[in-house]
């Protein structure tokens, strides 16, 4: 029992225990490649990372379009309230002349 205790002692604190655990590092990073690689992981990142800059760009240009639309709204509100006035100033002066 003591000489196993012993046994799992010196291998860790052996070199060779470093590079055993190198050694599994290297490999799971070797095969996280190849399954990325497999399943098309990193391209579908890159995919959705131009995926989402394009959505950012597509929402600037909707809030630059909405402010001017609104603009535009408010221009026409206001012809439109102006034309109203005029309506019914005109509306007045024609019957006035028919008071008359």
């Amino acid at each position: 029992m003591k000489n196993k205790q012993y046994e799992s002692q010196r291998m860790l604190n052996s070199p060779d225990a470093l590079l055993y655990i190198l050694g599994i590092v290297l490999i799971f990073l070797v095969l996280r490649e190849i399954l990325c690689w497999y399943w098309k992981i990193n391209k579908i990142i890159s995919t959705l990372e131009a995926t989402t800059k394009l959505n950012e760009k597509l929402t600037e240009i909707q809030m630059i379009s909405n402010e001017k639309l609104e603009s535009i709204c408010e221009e026409l509100i206001m012809l439109r309230q102006q034309q109203l006035e005029l309506s019914i100033k005109q509306n007045k002066v024609y019957e006035d002349d028919f008071d008359e």
